[in-house]
């Protein structure tokens, strides 16, 4: 029932809002319209709805557990590329000698639980495979660093970090560290699990999204070095979009200094995605794409999760500079979680692995029998 209440709702508000000639939006339109600025009142209602809607589907995860494929693909160029392959001994062509475009690959997963009422955060990185280079044949020209696993749990009380060392694929010994929560230890793990919390805008992303209706009921027409903040909509691909553009400075501009914006930040949000944010680009004010975000998403019962994200970044010249792809598998949202999910029994200690315990500054070592830590006298 709820479901249908939200479908009825988008639905009827954008029978109405879609009628307005200014917008230059048609229904059933495939190919991207011509993006007019809504007017304040229209900018009020739409950021307003967008930030409505995702902090429902949001507030509707309780635990949330997965498994996320990612790729990650590094690109040296010209003298850049020489230095690394000086650097890392990587192979030579007998043909062609040291290769001009480097490729640097990095693949795993990542197991992550979440427990928003614990606010306790698990995840686990596996890297079966060695990093690997390539050159523009797609040739191996080298490898480095072996397996790797790596876990870390953020509780409220503490913070837990354990390597293991690797043999043959599998964990012989780890080495683990309990330490106090800070701010910038907190604020590191920002994970890439829900694009509407975790992107780096300091706040959730409908705190965002009401920060900026807020200027624009304070305003009217919000600027940032002449340059103003708009709302815009879009039928893409049959889709109804809408793009909230905001110029942003950087260093001493975001504090104080020169005014004039860097860039702008685009924040693409789909209507028949629940108004999920499902791309985010960074501009210079020409328009030169410096990093392009986006996502997919799935639906598990009445709540929307993410279910691919590709992000790409890109140099002056309009190269690919990095290449990361996430693919998102075995979902489960809302189930219960095993008591010892963000404890020491969850991070797959072997019998004899030592653990560091900088909050109350004590040594244990890990008793398999008993699944116990035993206080290591000095």
């Amino acid at each position: 029932m709820h479901e249908c209440r939200l479908s009825f709702c988008v639905t009827a508000w954008l029978s109405m809002v879609l009628h307005l000639s200014m917008w230059g939006v048609v229904s059933g339109q495939t190919e991207e319209a011509t993006l007019h600025t809504l007017s304040q009142p229209e900018s009020v209602e739409v950021l307003s709805m967008i930030s409505r809607q995702i902090r429902g589907n949001s507030e509707k995860i309780h635990t949330w557990q997965g498994q996320v494929e990612f790729v990650f693909d590094n690109y040296s160029r010209g003298e850049q590329a020489v230095s690394l392959v000086e650097q890392r001994a990587l192979h030579k062509s007998k043909e062609t000698g040291i290769p001009r475009e480097v490729r640097r690959r990095k693949s795993g997963t990542i197991t992550f639980i979440l427990d928003k009422s614990k606010k306790s955060h698990y995840e686990r990185v596996t890297r079966s495979q060695p990093i690997r280079y390539y050159d523009t044949n797609e040739s191996e020209v080298g490898t480095e660093s072996g397996p790797y696993e790596a876990v870390s749990i953020i509780t409220p009380e503490s913070y837990t970090h354990s390597v293991a060392v690797m043999s043959e694929g599998h964990p012989t010994g780890h080495w683990t560290e309990i330490e106090p929560v800070t701010d910038t230890t907190t604020m590191g793990r920002k994970g890439i699990y829900d694009p509407q919390t975790h992107l780096n805008l300091g706040m959730p992303i409908w705190e965002y999204l009401d920060r900026m209706r807020g200027l624009f009921e304070a305003s009217g027409r919000p600027q940032l070095g002449g340059h103003t903040i708009r709302v815009q909509p879009e039928t893409k691909n049959g889709k109804t979009q809408f793009k909230v553009l905001t110029p942003y400075a950087q260093g001493a501009a975001a504090v104080g200094g020169n005014p004039d914006p860097v860039g702008y930040m685009s924040l693409c949000f789909s209507v028949d995605d629940g108004s999920n944010l499902v791309s985010l680009e960074l501009a210079d004010i020409q328009g030169n794409v410096g990093q392009r975000v986006d996502w997919d998403y799935t639906r598990l019962g009445d709540v929307l999760v993410p279910l691919e994200m590709r992000r790409r970044n890109y140099t002056t010249s309009g190269e690919i500079q990095y290449d990361a792809k996430y693919v998102f598998r075995n979902q489960k949202i809302n189930h219960v979680l095993d008591a010892g999910t963000f404890t020491h029994k969850s991070i797959g200690l072997l019998d004899g692995d030592v653990v560091v315990d900088k909050i109350g500054n004590k040594k244990f070592r890990y008793e398999a029998a008993t699944q116990a830590l035993k206080a290591i006298s000095e």
